[in-house]
């Protein structure tokens, strides 16, 4: 499958669908709270997408030999990356660090975000790590506009990791968007050796994700016997944040945002 530069009917359907990705992300940052499960975290998801008549593209989400996904957002703790299932019984603690990864599809038009939750009273580290993940994922979008290229922007979101003392979690990657969940290009965080695919120069009319994910610790990774949830090789504390981005001719525009 090919870059799919999108018009203007496609980026109005992407920018609605991604509108109501925002509500849910000012909704869950407003609302978690030690003592709530991660399966009250998803409900909130679950009844905003349908009162605006969207799904998620989560939902029964099915990769190669894995079980359909039974979550509408995915909810990682701590070490936990990406892909954490929703549970009726994991209850979010006071010092979680909590990844929420939400996505709604409208019209078959999709947008997609994640969000890092500090919950509670947490380590300055913590803070730190979390803020800088923040601000990688605002530098990336600051520097997408046509014609730039995705390989200076992949070897900004490592450096500045590195350069903190952070791990980078490279086996999951940023992406293109909007018609499917997961399109062309795939955005690294890390500076991939040159090749076919990789170094992109970014259209107007392109509709992506960044997704820096860092680590306390190293950036390895490993898969819980759920077939799901990715949590770092070392227990270390992980951060992930997320947009969807229309590249523009002079700037972008975050979507998922109010």
């Amino acid at each position: 499958m090919s870059i799919i530069i999108k018009n203007a009917k496609q980026i109005e359907g992407i920018r609605a669908a991604s509108k109501i990705v925002a509500l849910i992300n000012k909704s869950v940052r407003e609302s978690i709270k030690a003592g709530m499960t991660t399966y009250q975290v998803d409900n909130i998801a679950k009844h905003i997408l349908r009162e605006h008549n969207a799904r998620s593209p989560f939902y029964k989400y099915k990769f190669a030999s894995k079980s359909p996904f039974p979550g509408h957002v995915c909810i990682s703790i701590n070490n936990e990356i990406v892909h954490g299932i929703p549970q009726v019984n994991r209850v979010i603690q006071d010092g979680d660090l909590v990844k929420v990864d939400v996505g709604a599809t409208l019209n078959n038009f999709i947008g997609d975000a994640a969000q890092s939750i500090i919950v509670g009273n947490v380590s300055d580290e913590i803070k730190k790590i979390v803020q800088v993940t923040e601000e990688v994922l605002d530098t990336a979008i600051q520097m997408t506009k046509h014609g730039a290229w995705l390989y200076d922007i992949s070897a900004m979101i490592y450096n500045t990791a590195k350069q903190a003392g952070y791990g980078v979690v490279i086996a999951y990657t940023g992406h293109g968007v909007g018609l499917k969940l997961h399109e062309p290009p795939q955005i690294y965080n890390y500076v991939p050796p040159l090749g076919v695919g990789v170094n992109v120069k970014l259209q107007a009319g392109m509709i992506i994700t960044y997704e820096p994910m860092f680590t306390l610790g190293r950036g390895d990774t490993r898969e819980l016997f759920d077939g799901w949830t990715v949590v770092t090789q070392d227990n270390s504390i992980a951060t992930h944040c997320e947009h969807t981005v229309l590249v523009k001719e002079n700037s972008s525009e975050i979507l998922t945002t109010l």
